[in-house]
């Protein structure tokens, strides 16, 4: 056998190992938190605006997360953080936090913020008992952040984070087909400048 050949069976091995992780991750979601998913659902349509956050990697899930719901609600609705145009925010506003650990510095302070404006907050996490956490109204939980975690393939909480983003996204499709977003409305939203 080539090098080649085993280097692609092992290339193979290891994507198989990836995608059944995130099925693990993702069922627990599917299965356990079809109460907050709806609660999320609620929140996201009474907020008169919606920020997403998140630091290192989750806060490009988070970002990814905040495009595509922009596509689905009111312009102007949804902002990820860091976005130098994002508006304040006040209590009739929701933040959503990506966090696999709910132990990051920056986004317990921007979780401590939220709470004393009265906003309600909506956290993504591996972890309910973190400092984050514990601040939530709304916990959508997901695995993916364990003590095993640097003996497998997904390593640094890659587990949590490819788990949050398919998991958000099928939270987009719900809102899609709950409200019955027509196609043209998704692709009208579209950035058309380049």
């Amino acid at each position: 056998m080539t090098e080649n050949k085993i280097e692609l069976i092992t290339y193979r091995k290891i994507a198989e190992q990836l995608i059944g992780a995130i099925t693990i991750n993702i069922a627990g979601v599917s299965i356990n938190q079809e109460e907050a998913i709806k609660e999320v659902y609620g929140l996201v349509k009474k907020a008169r605006i919606i920020i997403t956050t998140g630091k290192g990697r989750s806060g490009y899930i988070a970002q990814f997360f905040a495009q595509r719901l922009s596509h689905i609600l009111e312009i102007g609705k949804v902002w990820f953080i860091d976005d130098s145009t994002t508006p304040s925010i006040s209590e009739d506003c929701l933040v959503i936090m990506v966090t696999g650990s709910g132990e990051t510095r920056s986004q317990i302070e921007i979780a401590k913020e939220v709470k004393e404006i009265g906003a309600k907050l909506v956290v993504a996490t591996s972890k309910p008992k973190s400092t984050i956490g514990k601040l939530a109204d709304v916990l959508i939980l997901i695995s993916g952040r364990n003590t095993k975690e640097s003996e497998s393939v997904l390593p640094l909480g890659t587990g949590f984070e490819l788990a949050a983003l398919v998991v958000l996204e099928a939270l987009n499709g719900y809102i899609i087909k709950k409200d019955k977003v027509p196609p043209e409305k998704l692709k009208n939203s579209h950035r058309n400048l380049e």
